[in-house]
């Protein structure tokens, strides 16, 4: 597991040309989180690269904390600690998504 989270960490910080192109369409794509419904329309919060990458790195520092029973803890710490840097109001749930369609993306560029 250890193996693949620094495989993972080091894609997104060095992504090759393949990965760059999809990358570069993921900060624009829909599928980051969700902030408001207006006039049925939604409205996206963009993730900034910076805010990606820290991303990333706590759910590494935290991936055994993650994978136990500790979950929702290392879960809402990571949000907090996300919260207090950037100065955002992300809801833990959001980074946990946030989190899962980055580790899918990985996945269909790495195959």
């Amino acid at each position: 597991m250890q193996n693949s989270v620094a495989s993972i960490s080091e894609a997104y910080n060095n992504p090759p040309s393949q990965m760059q192109s999809s990358q570069a369409s993921t900060s624009s794509s829909p599928s980051s989180s969700a902030e408001t419904v207006e006039g049925g329309k939604r409205s996206y919060d963009k993730w900034s690269h910076d805010e990606e990458k820290m991303l990333i790195s706590l759910w590494a520092e935290n991936i055994d904390r993650i994978n136990s029973n500790q979950a929702r803890k290392a879960w809402e710490d990571i949000a907090t600690q996300m919260n207090k840097k950037f100065g955002s109001k992300r809801a833990t749930e959001r980074c946990k998504k946030k989190m899962k369609y980055l580790l899918e993306r990985y996945k269909v560029c790495k195959d």
